[in-house]
């Protein structure tokens, strides 16, 4: 573990700038597990003891629950162990029994004020003086950043940095209502498949929210908006007519389409992200809704992310998925799309599949082409009531 530690602090050393106060913090710690000693034969066996137990009195949190700039975030202790915890830096590194070493939670404060200015935080993080990206992956990397969105109430933004080995960082941004930036890095040191990171990352991405804010979802920090309430879809039923449903969801006034069996494109939220929302009837008599998502990535991963975001929500209304699923499309790969599950997909030789089972109701989560457009939908059918 020290080791690991040590490796950690010689490879990120550049990233810590960016997080104020937190550098010295760092340095510190850096030129502490940085002595050279000698270990005689004897005390080889005592020392590894002292090291275990030094990694177990760094503070965890015993529910996962940081601070930082007055912004909280959850970090499951169950996924991620954490081997630096100061006041305003905290590293953590993903927990897996295989003794992988290679996937990373950092997060910090920074005390700038940007604005709305996303331009210029993104010149601030990758500047011509610390070139932190260079320092990750040693050669320019591919930057895209997203627009500025809310979530629990806070602004954020994030940058995604892709290598050409298969490194890869996301990078949140966070400003609270004093104009102070908290940065979240999700560091992936190797090529690898993305549902080994994607659901802890996920999980902690969505759960920041102010100190002491206490809404519905403060337990999780994961959006469940239009997946819970009542009813089989929408708090709707089984059986409720086409005239009933087109006036609960008000769909004229949204501008959906009302068919003689179906509605059609109304515009709606789900689990935090935007989409259309699909209804479908038998002689008038609702029997299956759909959602799909609107978001339109310029790489396969990001679709993955989807993915495991909706699938993390759908959780916390229903539980684990009774199926949970890569579903090869084109049996004959090639070696041009590599290995990355994004690429498979983004390709059109793979889809992504979760399903669920509830009373009247079974849950289907896929993400894939369909009519050539690849995206993330929700399909919710009514299942016969068997007796």
């Amino acid at each position: 573990m020290k080791k690991m530690v040590k490796m950690i602090f010689a490879l990120f050393l550049a990233l810590l700038l960016i997080f104020g106060t937190a550098v010295t913090a760092f340095a510190e710690a850096a030129e502490e597990t940085g002595d050279d000693y000698e270990v005689s034969e004897e005390d080889a066996d005592f020392d590894e003891d002292e090291n275990d137990e030094d990694d177990e009195e760094l503070g965890e949190s015993e529910d996962g629950i940081y601070t930082i700039n007055g912004i909280s975030f959850t970090a499951d202790p169950e996924l991620w162990q954490i081997f630096l915890n100061d006041d305003d830096f905290k590293s953590f590194m993903k927990r897996e029994e295989s003794g992988q070493e290679d996937i990373y939670l950092i997060v910090g404060e920074l005390y700038e004020d940007f604005s709305d200015d996303s331009e210029e935080l993104l010149s601030y993080i990758i500047g011509d003086e610390d070139d932190i990206t260079a320092n990750l992956f040693a050669f320019d990397p591919d930057v895209r950043r997203t627009d500025y969105y809310k979530l629990n109430g806070l602004q954020c933004m994030s940058f995604f940095f892709n290598g050409e080995e298969g490194e890869y960082m996301e990078l949140q941004a966070v400003r609270n209502t004093k104009g102070e930036i908290l940065l979240m890095a999700l560091i992936v040191l190797e090529d690898m498949d993305a549902r080994t990171y994607m659901i802890p990352w996920r999980q902690t991405a969505l759960s920041i929210r102010l100190e002491g804010d206490e809404d519905a979802d403060a337990g999780s920090g994961i959006s469940t908006e239009g997946l819970d309430g009542e009813g089989n879809f929408r708090n709707l039923y089984w059986g409720d007519d086409i005239a009933f449903v087109a006036e609960e969801e008000d769909a004229e006034a949204k501008g959906a389409e009302i068919l003689k069996n179906a509605i059609t494109n109304l515009p709606v939220t789900v689990a935090g992200f935007d989409a259309v929302a699909s209804f479908n009837f038998d002689d008038g008599m609702l029997v299956s809704g759909k959602y799909m998502l609107l978001a339109e990535h310029e790489f396969g991963n990001e679709y993955v992310e989807d993915f495991e975001a909706v699938k993390a929500a759908l959780i916390e209304v229903y539980g684990e998925p009774d199926k949970d699923f890569v579903k090869t499309v084109v049996q004959e790969k090639t070696s041009s799309y590599g290995e990355s599950l994004g690429e498979e997909l983004e390709a059109g030789l793979v889809e992504l599949y979760a399903v669920w089972h509830v009373p009247d109701t079974e849950i289907q989560l896929t993400t894939g082409y369909r009519d050539d457009v690849l995206a993330t939908r929700i399909g919710y059918y009514m299942e016969e009531v068997n007796d």
